[in-house]
């Protein structure tokens, strides 16, 4: 359950909002590819850092072996734009992860207090309106019909 009341009124959103589109602006052009895009890459990941560090410090070490058309600087630059922005993604990950726990926990809060309140309505008896939340909720909940076994 969620410690306290959480809300956010319209200039909270605003100011996260404004959060966002700066961070987006700061990153600069970023780029986004499909699946089958990401699939087909030969891609830097954990098995592969190591090799391409070494081979771009061998590169730097033997500049009359390496071809103009690999353009090394550029490479090199963004490794080290790889190494600054990796914090930096980490921390958006952990925000990104409290907030879908945090919107989790309201949803369970909602759901909770509604189906509760919804029983103590119906329990009175006298609460009008409940018909057709009652029909709603036994479209939702009803159970589909037991398949019987073939022996």
């Amino acid at each position: 359950m969620l410690k306290q009341v959480l809300d956010y009124d319209d200039d909270a959103l605003a100011r996260i909002d404004q959060a966002l589109d700066g961070l987006l602006e700061a990153l600069g052009p970023l780029q986004a590819m499909t699946p089958a895009e990401r699939r087909r890459l030969f891609k830097m990941g954990p098995k592969t850092e190591t090799f391409c560090r070494q081979a771009l410090l061998l590169m730097e070490a033997n500049p009359d072996a390496v071809s103009p058309a690999q353009d090394l600087p550029r490479a090199q630059t963004h490794l080290r734009s790889v190494d600054r922005l990796r914090p930096r993604l980490q921390r958006l990950q952990q925000i990104e992860s409290l907030l879908t726990d945090t919107i989790t926990l309201m949803g369970v809060d909602v759901a909770e207090r509604a189906r509760i309140g919804f029983h103590v309505m119906r329990n009175s008896g006298a609460v009008k309106g409940l018909k057709p939340l009652q029909k709603h909720l036994g479209a939702r909940y009803r159970r589909a019909p037991s398949r019987s076994r073939k022996g």
